[in-house]
């Protein structure tokens, strides 16, 4: 029977980790296709293809070389997806199978949720505890309550969920036309939460699915939200349009929608206030910060979005097999990483 989710992986310049994660998806039987997104330079991206056929006798694997900004190759990676689900799995983290499954099951039952996902576990290579992260499923039946709930809570994790594939297609070609990811990386990102909140429900599984790992080479700690800003305005006035757009047809009122998807934002991004209303005077800022704890309160009652708890490393590895392996294999150096097809688990 054909696995009904494929990983999708996008990589770039980075060879040691499409190693590491083809070692850990060997290790556990992935029995998933795994779809490969490669947009390095000529020298990298054959290292990545020696790579991809060592590991071709155990996995389901398939590379491709999409030279486009992130946004519009993740685009182009969905296009590819055979499958009716996906489920994106960063070069330098893991997805955990079995946590996979049970969303890809949740979802084939549930028709009204778009996306599921389980707990993620922050690590780092060297530390004896890692930080377990959970959040809220978002269950509301309204757009702008679901709108309100995952901009409050900052429901980023949501992309590293499983997804419907058409949906997904349809928001990545959206965010992907909208946005530039070189000169205003937060806007695909924030769009990419506020598209999946209108579309549906969200829902989150009491299991772990996904390990992220923590190191210098995070997209988020070497790009700021706005990397030029400069262009900033220009790029939020197309951003907004096309998500109002989105909007209107998903049932926002087309008369309240531009103040809606702002706020939105806003709420999703507080650090770009200045960038889109502008500088206020040090009452104002304040009267702002007032203003959105009462919103916060409103949404999310006494609650939080969301739980991060720290852990030892022995005990999030005793959650299950998978879990212990990923894991252990973030705590290897990445020199050990390097040689083409390594197997070494």
């Amino acid at each position: 029977m054909t696995a009904p989710v494929t990983l999708v992986v996008p990589t770039w310049q980075r060879p040691g980790f499409l190693n590491r994660l083809l070692t850990y998806y060997a290790s556990v039987d992935c029995e998933f296709p795994i779809l490969i997104a490669d947009s390095s330079e000529p020298q990298i991206h054959r290292q990545n293809l020696q790579t991809v056929h060592g590991f071709s006798d155990s996995l389901d694997l398939s590379i491709h070389l999409l030279q486009l900004d992130v946004t519009e190759k993740c685009s182009a990676a969905v296009d590819l997806v055979q499958t009716p689900f996906a489920a994106f799995s960063a070069d330098d983290d893991f997805q955990i199978p079995d946590g996979v499954r049970q969303c890809t099951e949740f979802l084939c039952r549930h028709d009204d949720f778009q996306v599921c996902s389980g707990r993620t576990v922050f690590a780092a290579a060297g530390r004896d505890t890692v930080a377990v992260r959970s959040y809220r499923s978002v269950l509301h039946n309204g757009v702008i309550s679901r709108l309100n709930q995952t901009s409050m809570g900052q429901y980023y994790c949501l992309f590293y969920g499983v997804h419907r594939t058409a949906d997904l297609r349809r928001r990545l070609q959206i965010a992907g036309a909208a946005t530039n990811t070189e000169t205003s990386r937060i806007l695909p990102e924030a769009m990419l939460v506020q598209l999946l909140a209108m579309d549906g429900k969200s829902m989150q599984l009491p299991v772990t699915s996904y390990i992220m790992e923590g190191h210098a080479q995070n997209f988020s700690r070497i790009a700021s939200d706005v990397q030029d800003p400069s262009l900033f305005a220009s790029d939020f006035k197309r951003y907004l349009s096309a998500l109002c757009d989105a909007a209107v047809e998903a049932g926002v009122a087309e008369n309240n929608v531009e103040r809606v998807m702002t706020q939105s934002f806003l709420d999703l991004v507080p650090g770009c206030a200045e960038l889109v209303r502008g500088k206020r005077s040090g009452f104002r800022r304040i009267s702002r910060k007032i203003r959105r704890a009462l919103r916060r309160f409103a949404v999310m009652g006494t609650q939080p979005a969301g739980r991060k708890k720290w852990v030892r490393l022995d005990a999030a590895a005793a959650e299950g097999e998978e879990v212990r392996l990923g894991l252990e294999l973030l705590q290897r150096p990445m020199d050990d990483w390097e040689v083409t097809s390594s197997r070494a688990a």
